[in-house]
Parts: structure tokens; sequence; C-alpha cells
């Protein structure tokens, strides 16, 4: 497990990809989490939904796929 702290770079690259994704409902936590993910490169994210699915990654335990909760308005 890696654990990696916040500081003023991965605030800023969770807020960049929060604003390049407008469509889907991800949370600034979901953001950090997501690009902590890419920057230790994981396998898959453990997730109950599917925020992290929608930008790619797999989920463990694998969630459902139902449609992002944007998508069902």
């Amino acid at each position: 497990m890696i654990v990696r702290h916040a500081d003023a770079e991965l605030d800023a690259r969770a807020w960049d990809l929060m604003e390049r994704h407008p469509g889907l409902s991800l949370s600034f936590t979901d953001c950090v989490g997501a690009v902590t993910a890419t920057e230790g490169r994981a396998a898959a994210v453990f997730g109950l939904d599917n925020d992290f699915r929608a930008l790619g990654f797999p989920l463990e335990p694998g969630a459902p796929l139902t449609p992002n909760r944007q998508e069902e308005q």
C-alpha cells in the first residue's frame, strides 16, 4: 500500500482531472485517488461505485456495471 500525503501539486492535479471530466460526477476525493493511483501505476482501485471505472481503472471488488450517477439524471 502506498500512502501519499496531499500537497499543492497533488491538489492541482486533482482539480485539473476534475475539470477535464465535467460530464462525470467526480468528487475531489475521487480525483485525488485517481491521480495517486496513476502515479503508483495501480493495477486496480478499491471502490464500490463506478467513478474510477469511468476514468479507466478496474475496480476491486468489482462493482456492478451501472450508469454513472450524472448519466442517470
